[in-house]
């Protein structure tokens, strides 16, 4: 399950994709007027150190150092009755040790909105993610289109959404990645109802979808399409420095394999963060569903979870502890894995924009085999970050669309999985 050769020019695939995506949004991008109020944000960063074991593998001897880069940047602009916004991340880990598969990450985000009268506005998405690193290589790329009143205390919504995927893992039969990811798009519909006061918001919505995969059966004679339906039930709190958001949902999905049992799975998420002057605590847990190319599994359900408690010592310092975890369980089969990491860190304001940060954690595992795994992670880094002057374009781009996640640690799996966001329809 670990081998995990090199090959470039499929991994540059996804990149190119996501570079087109930029390009594009370049060309598209307007010349704003005076009337619009415009704001952007770019952030980089330098990181190195060195990791005990990257790859997860039992055994001693599995280290190596690393280094690497990443940028992110958020712009935004808009009027009272529209918003336009792009957000962008792109990463990159390289490890000394050249047989270890380098981490990779781009990602693009392009989000519109209008008013199209009588109260009602359309939201619109377009995201494209790419990730290659020893476990999975995965290109992902979803329009997304919102239907929704801007105002009164029950708003009726309806959300549709059109993706395309691929991916792959490394297979237990073959010893390395499938000769061919996996491809598949998905068509999801989500109508639904809010109930929105000054702080509060409780929602229901049912998710319905179709995937499609473009080779059926696959490799190993399985027959992955599915529909599913998922009600939910979802809420979100904000009050006093506390933020609160949580959703429980019944996922029923049907497989057109025999071979695969029907999935009847409870999924679910909450989140909290609590300022409570210089103190921050951050709480989430998911359990949820991903695709997988495991033979004999219909979906993996992952659970994940995270704390992290912040402490601003001063007005340039900056100390954490944090601990996150990870459990993946293969449905139709016994096998299960298992990552854990807890660590701590500083950070610390050298001025003009520029931070330097250290962490350090350590990291557990357990693969579907049953063998233990161990590492840990020393890692020094330098961000750099640089805003518009907009006193109030900052509001407009937040509003136009989230910034990108930033991963605190070279382990691809806890960086991604445990860094999603609640359910948002």
């Amino acid at each position: 399950m670990q081998s995990a050769r090199r090959s470039p020019a499929r991994r540059g695939i996804g990149a190119r994709r996501i570079a087109a995506a930029c390009g594009l949004i370049a060309l598209l991008w307007p010349v704003h007027g005076r009337s619009e109020e415009a704001a952007w944000l770019v952030s980089a960063g330098l990181r190195g150190g060195y990791d005990a074991n990257p790859m997860l593998l039992p055994g001693k001897g599995n280290g190596s150092a690393f280094g690497g880069v990443q940028a992110n940047f958020a712009a935004g602009h808009g009027d009272d009755t529209r918003r336009l916004g792009v957000t962008g991340e792109a990463m990159h880990m390289q490890f000394a040790k050249r047989d270890i598969v380098p981490s990779d990450r781009q990602s693009i985000a392009l989000k519109g909105e209008t008013e199209i009268g009588k109260g009602w506005s359309l939201r619109a998405m377009t995201e494209a993610t790419n990730v290659t690193n020893y476990n999975v290589r995965a290109f992902d790329a979803a329009a997304t289109a919102k239907l929704r009143p801007d105002a009164g205390a029950v708003r009726p919504f309806l959300t549709t959404e059109f993706r395309y995927a691929t991916l792959n893992e490394p297979n237990a039969v073959l010893g390395d990645f499938l000769p061919e990811p996996q491809r598949f798009t998905r068509t999801t519909a989500i109508p639904g109802v809010v109930l929105v006061t000054e702080r509060f918001e409780l929602g229901t919505s049912v998710n319905v979808s179709a995937t499609r995969y473009t080779q059926e059966p696959d490799l190993f004679g399985f027959k992955r399409n599915n529909e599913r339906v998922q009600p939910y039930l979802f809420a979100s709190l904000k009050d006093q420095g506390l933020e609160l958001s949580g959703s429980v949902s019944y996922l029923r999905g049907t497989w057109h394999d025999v071979d695969f049992s029907p999935v009847r799975e409870v999924v679910w998420d909450v989140a909290l963060t609590k300022q409570a002057g210089d103190l921050t605590i951050e709480l989430a847990a998911q359990r949820g569903v991903e695709d997988t190319t495991f033979p004999v599994s219909p979906l993996t359900v992952v659970t994940s979870y995270g704390a992290s408690l912040s402490y601003a010592a001063s007005a340039a310092l900056s100390l954490r502890v944090f601990a996150r975890g990870l459990r993946t369980q293969y449905l139709d089969s016994p096998f299960t894995a298992r990552t854990q990491a807890y660590g701590a860190g500083a950070s610390y304001d050298l001025g003009k924009s520029y931070t330097l940060a250290l962490d350090v954690s350590r990291v557990t595992g357990r693969q579907i085999d049953g063998t233990e795994t161990d590492g840990g992670v020393a890692m020094l880094s330098l961000g750099m970050k640089f805003a518009s002057q907009s006193e109030t374009g900052g509001d407009r781009t937040q509003r136009a669309v989230a910034p990108p996640p930033t991963a605190l640690s070279p382990n691809p799996a806890l960086d991604v999985r445990t860094a999603k966001r609640p359910y948002q329809p």
